[in-house]
């Protein structure tokens, strides 16, 4: 029976009597929320607002209530005054398991439970007075609601409820809500999220529906939450900025101050550092969500920029080092704590980092899972950087020390337990690796090949602004490899690729093995590389005294031409793109001198362009002229060489002018000592090995591992020499020191390095699958063989 306003209003002078009791209830939970909110908060008027809303609304529900509970309950006798137990295990009704309770979860079928009941309520929801609030308790215990909303709790809501009593909830299924009230407000989900957890709630997207928008719908969009969803008001609320140096500042902005600043956009995945997780559970137990591949989408935000708030409220961007930025947002735990995490300072000032302080997501006001009314937005990193319901920044010399920043989040070899994890010594995950996933066809799937092949879609990311080049897909577990030939990626410029790629290969049903072929090139070791301080001035510089334009970038290219010619009369020359040359943070230098040296001749003498992170070939030596073009260098250098195959392409297969430049170095690490075949004598139960590492692209190499078992188990290097670069532009090497225990039995050792660099990529194991025809960006893990003498 549906009843209107009027009738509602009508019933309830007649029936005070069965809803004072309710409204008192309500006066009581709303005046705790005054004192609370006023405490935080001098909004009278609000208050007022929030208390008259409580009291209607207790009014609608003790009025429908007894409307629903005359309409459906027999009236008791007079002087009949037992009391209704709601919830109490009745031996006359069947018993439902949770599972298939859960299953009526939708306006055809409504089911809910209370204590031990189970209650089919599909005909009471166009009543309910809360509207689609009640969607939330679908297939689940309306308890936790209860337990807020004490309004429910008398005999005429009791009543009502047991008249739509149909059976009991098993015995196993019984779960204590009484501390749940923090949930009842959490936001209606889509229904074809695939759920982990309810309380937090954690979701992700189906590999599937993943792959059907480069933009993820925002109801789509996977959901991680450490704590309930707050209820915020985007006309009540602010963020404060604090500033800890020699005294404390604190500036506060409402959502339309920050409106004083300019917008910014950026297109930006968000992945949970845990995404495949199950994949790493098959190897060995790990602890956390078991995320398949369905922890990331991909938005477009809206908001302003971190920096210009952060610049605009005096902090200084010349006095960075070691400092740090707090988020803190308004969820909190079950002791009062809030969420924070926190970033280094020179990473939330970087111009390229794009980190916003967001209130859009594709087009909408950022919806309550993802952070309403306000959230940063930290291209890049794993997503629990990019803070939800942001309610204050702190600039301190101190990291968070929130339990998720200090006891979470931060990266460890193989060979750490949960016992023997130092989580303060550790270093914060700060960035992302490179990964990619199929997502159609499904595992297990039954496919039909269309011409000869299999479609294979999926996605690929990497985190710190590098961008995807190259999907491979093979169809043999490794021996052979398919480029995929569709790569739909944002035109961000180089460094500033924050959006996922989505790609789609064509995979052959059946294809004869290939023989790999011997590579072409000199036939380096591990002496490659070198490390120096290079002294000249800076090509941006240089471009910009020259006219050239720093916002027309797009499609443009620098040509480096050195003066060495070969037997044709052609000089040497390369290119990178324009966006990279400009790049403040890419300290590309016209170098003159080489430590405190003039350039010896073999290293360019008296000019050559330095370009850190790049492989040493763009980095032109004898330099005579720099060309601004919308086209590459036309040099056989750069058209035929330095570019990136996979492993099944040969030099008859190979296309160079679809094959991407390599404008940037993986991480990598070599043994430099002991040499492959020494004798080494062990001191004090232990062997020292020495070595290098090295990333490019301005990743810092934050850890290297040494395995003197062929990877069963794992040492830490202790010692890592580095320079003090801030994030992002670290372009020297590290030079490393392990020490290996031995035991006295022990004849031989077998030793195996990697590395692994500031965006979390780790060097892979075996060549096999980065082998490619020029042999170029040979990273995999080191090993050598050494003998031991007692």
């Amino acid at each position: 029976m549906k009843m209107s306003l009027k009738n509602i209003l009508l019933r309830t002078i007649h029936q005070k009597n069965k809803f004072v009791n309710v409204a008192a209830t309500a006066v009581r939970l709303t005046s705790q929320e005054q004192y609370e909110y006023k405490k935080q908060r001098n909004y009278d008027s609000n208050y007022r607002r929030l208390v008259g809303t409580a009291l209607f609304s207790s009014v609608l529900l003790g009025t429908v209530f007894a409307e629903k509970s005359n309409e459906k309950s027999k009236k008791t006798k007079d002087g009949d005054d037992k009391k209704i137990e709601a919830g109490e295990r009745r031996p006359d009704l069947p018993t439902f398991r949770a599972e298939e309770i859960s299953k009526h979860d939708n306006e055809k079928s409504f089911w809910v439970t209370y204590k031990n009941g189970v209650y089919d309520v599909t005909s009471f929801l166009p009543s309910h007075p809360g509207g689609e609030q009640i969607m939330n308790a679908a297939g689940l215990s309306i308890e936790p609601f209860w337990n807020v909303y004490g309004m429910h709790k008398t005999q005429e809501v009791y009543a009502l409820l047991e008249s739509y009593r149909i059976g009991n909830l098993h015995e196993d299924d019984i779960v204590d809500h009484t501390d749940e009230e923090l949930w009842v407000k959490e936001p209606n989900r889509d229904k074809r999220l695939i759920v982990k957890t309810n309380k937090p709630f954690n979701a992700e997207i189906p590999a599937k529906l993943q792959i059907a928008h480069f933009d993820t719908p925002n109801e789509l969009f996977y959901v991680r939450q450490h704590m309930p969803v707050p209820d915020l008001d985007a006309q009540q609320h602010s963020v404060r900025i604090i500033i800890k140096d020699s005294s404390t500042r604190v500036l506060e902005f409402s959502l339309d101050k920050l409106q004083m600043f300019p917008k910014g956009t950026v297109r930006a995945a968000l992945m949970c550092a845990g995404n495949r997780r199950s994949e790493m559970n098959e190897v060995k137990p790990v602890k956390g969500i078991s995320w398949q591949g369905g922890a990331i989408s991909n938005a477009v935000w809206e908001g302003v920029y971190l920096r210009d708030v952060l610049v605009y409220c005096g902090v200084d961007t010349s006095n960075t080092v070691g400092k740090h930025v707090i988020f803190t947002g308004s969820d909190i735990d079950a002791t009062g704590v809030n969420f924070s995490t926190s970033i280094p300072l020179d990473q939330a000032l970087n111009p390229y980092g794009h980190i916003l302080l967001a209130t859009h997501m594709n087009g909408n006001p950022l919806p309550p899972d993802h952070g309403y009314p306000l959230r940063v937005i930290v291209p890049g990193a794993p997503a629990v950087r990019s803070v939800k319901w942001l309610e204050s920044i702190t600039i301190s010399y101190d990291e968070s020390p929130s339990h998720w920043h200090q006891k979470d989040y931060r990266s460890f070899n193989a060979s750490k337990t949960w016992e023997t994890a130092d989580f303060a010594t550790a270093p914060p995950i700060y960035s992302l690796p490179v990964t990619s996933a199929i997502c159609d066809p499904a595992d297990g799937d039954t496919v039909v090949p269309r011409d000869g092949c299999v479609e294979v879609r999926g996605y690929a990311y990497s985190g710190g602004g590098a961008k995807v080049i190259r999907v491979d897909i093979s169809p043999d577990c490794g021996k052979t490899w398919v480029q995929a030939e569709e790569l739909q990626c944002d035109d961000a410029p180089p460094q500033q690729h924050y959006a996922w790629t989505l790609w789609t290969a064509r995979v052959p049903v059946s294809k004869d093995q290939k023989e790999v072929k011997p590579v072409k090139g000199i036939s380096w070791q591990g002496g490659a590389i070198s490390n120096a301080v290079w002294e000249g001035v800076y090509l941006r510089d240089v471009l910009v005294y020259c006219g050239v334009d720093t916002s027309n970038t797009v499609g443009k290219h620098v040509i480096f031409t050195g003066s060495d010619i070969d037997a044709t009369g052609v000089n040497f020359s390369t290119s990178i793109p324009l966006d990279q040359a400009l790049n403040p943070y890419g300290h590309i230098l016209l170098a003159t001198h080489m430590n405190g040296n003039p350039l010896p001749p073999d290293h360019g003498y008296p000019l050559r362009v330095i370009v850190p992170g790049a492989p040493a070939v763009r980095s032109v030596k004898w330099l005579e002229s720099i060309t601004i073009s919308y086209d590459e260098s036309p040099s056989h250098w750069h058209q035929k060489d330095y570019r990136s195959f996979n492993a099944s392409k040969t030099w008859e297969t190979a296309d160079f002018a679809t094959a991407p430049p390599i404008y940037s170095l993986p991480v990598t690490s070599a043994i430099c000592d002991p040499a492959d075949g020494d004798t080494v004598v062990p001191r004090d139960g232990c062997v020292e090995v020495r070595g290098y590492a090295y990333s490019g692209g301005g990743a810092k190499v934050i850890r290297v591992d040494i395995s003197p078992d062929c990877g069963k188990t794992w040492v830490q290097a202790e010692e890592l020499q580095c320079d003090d670069a801030p994030p992002q532009q670290h372009y020297a090497w590290t030079l490393w020191t392990a020490r290996v225990p031995v035991s006295k039995d022990q004849k031989e050792l077998q030793l195996w390095a990697k590395a692994t660099d500031s965006n979390f990529n780790t060097q892979p194991e075996k060549f096999d699958d980065i082998w490619n025809i020029r042999g170029v960006l040979s990273n995999a893990y080191h090993k050598i063989k050494i003998q031991i003498k007692h």
